[in-house]
């Protein structure tokens, strides 16, 4: 029976936080997850039934896919301050690393702590990158038209608001489903 591998990627905490996840094997446990959230705390250790109920609904990516979004969304922010530059100079060696290795169980070595560090400035720079600042729909209308009459402006907002209400139903139908397979996952696992 072949030996179940764990990998090591990047949990997406709901777009809020980024986080190195790196697998590892134990001979008592099976596989282990080690949640590291900064460079000078411990890593938080999960089995992997344990890791499933805890983080089972927040996305997981590789670290090539991370680290090329990253690259590009730190590329806005080139010349910013020294912490930019340091997280983009570790994301390109990291890159470079990783793209010559197994995608799913990657082996950082010694870029493990700077890699860990440079998530930690990502994600205290995130709130800098352009796609994560919100245009007010006001501010978005008076930019893209100037000189609209006010009837206009009113057709739009009332528009903008049944757009607004379908995306509530949306928003609680994904939820619903999203709670039903958090349910599933844990009932599998009892």
């Amino acid at each position: 029976m072949k030996k179940q591998k764990p990998s090591t990627f990047i949990l997406n905490a709901n777009d809020v936080a980024y986080f190195f996840v790196e697998g590892k094997n134990s001979s008592k446990l099976g596989p282990i997850y080690c949640v590291y959230h900064d460079k000078k705390e411990k890593p938080v250790r999960y089995n992997a039934k344990n890791f499933v109920e805890v983080h089972g609904l927040n996305d997981k990516i590789s670290i090539i896919n991370f680290t090329k979004n990253a690259l590009l969304d730190l590329t806005v922010l080139h010349g910013y301050n020294s912490d930019v530059e340091k997280a983009y100079n570790i994301f390109s060696s990291v890159y470079s690393l990783v793209k010559s290795q197994d995608y799913k169980t990657p082996n950082l070595g010694k870029l493990k702590g700077s890699f860990i560090e440079a998530v930690s400035i990502y994600n205290s720079m995130m709130d800098l990158l352009p796609s994560k600042i919100d245009i007010s729909y006001d501010e978005d209308y008076e930019l893209v038209t100037k000189s609209e009459d006010k009837e206009k402006y009113k057709i739009k907002k009332i528009q903008k608001h049944n757009t607004s209400s379908d995306r509530k139903r949306v928003k609680q139908i994904v939820t619903g489903y999203e709670e039903v397979k958090g349910v599933q996952r844990k009932l599998k696992y009892d």
